[in-house]
Parts: structure tokens; C-alpha cells; sequence
């Protein structure tokens, strides 16, 4: 092969496309989620998103697949964490739940961690700290 064709096979397996996938974004603010679909766009998923926890408890509960859920904690009437225990109580549920947060502190990811969600993504979410969350829950299955 040419040296052209080894760049472009190294160019393929640098790119990720997540086209079998499918991720649920959570969040009050449809800003937030209009940026967040924006960063994911490149990476070629299905996205769905709703305004709240109840909106996605529906979903859930309306055997809707997704790989992987990013999940905003600070939301009215229903917060991120009380979504997360309400999710967690529905039978079979085994989806990575992401919590999408601006409360960025010391201690705060351990303590969403400790909450029984899966990852933690800074709001405004970083590209780099986005791809780590995506190749870590969604190259696995």
C-alpha cells in the first residue's frame, strides 16, 4: 500500500463513530442541552434528550434502550440524585449513568461517585474529559 492509504487507515482508527449507540441527555436548561448535543455530534450516536428526571424515569420505564445516560443534578422538582435512585430502582436497569454537574468542588466527584453514579463531567463540559467518558461506557459493549 501507498503511504497515503496508512495515513488514512490511522485516520479511521483515531476517529470514533458510535453509530449502533445511543445516549440520553437529562438536563432543565435546553442551552445546556443544545452545547451537549453539539459536542456529541461528531461522534455520530443517536441522541435523545429530555428537560427532566421525570421526563427520563418515563423514557426508562417506556423500555427505551440507551448505552449511556448524562444526567444534570441541579434541576427543579426533581434533582439528578433523586432521578439516580429512582432509576436504580427499576428492574434490569444496567445503564452507565453520567452526572452532568457546574457544582464542580473538591470532594464533589467522590461524593457523586459515592451516590452510585458512574462518572462525573464537569459543566461546561471539556472535549477531552466528554471522550474519556464515551470510550470508557460505550467501547465496552
Amino acid at each position: 500500500p501507498t503511504i497515503i492509504n496508512k495515513g488514512e487507515e490511522q485516520q479511521n482508527q483515531v476517529k470514533t463513530s458510535y453509530k449502533d449507540k445511543k445516549i440520553l441527555i437529562v438536563d432543565d436548561n435546553e442551552l445546556n442541552l443544545k452545547v451537549a448535543q453539539r459536542l456529541l455530534q461528531s461522534y455520530e450516536m443517536q441522541i435523545d434528550t429530555v428537560l427532566s428526571g421525570d421526563e427520563a424515569l418515563t423514557n426508562i420505564r417506556a423500555n427505551e434502550h440507551y448505552d449511556l445516560i448524562l444526567l444534570d443534578d441541579m434541576m427543579p422538582h426533581k434533582s439528578g440524585s433523586e432521578t439516580l435512585i429512582e432509576l436504580r430502582q427499576i428492574e434490569n436497569f444496567n445503564i452507565p449513568v453520567v452526572v452532568l454537574t457546574a457544582n464542580a468542588i473538591e470532594g464533589m466527584k467522590e461524593k457523586y461517585l459515592e451516590m452510585g453514579f458512574d462518572d462525573y463531567l464537569a459543566k461546561p463540559i471539556a472535549k477531552d474529559e466528554l471522550k474519556r467518558v464515551l470510550l470508557k461506557y460505550l467501547n465496552w459493549s
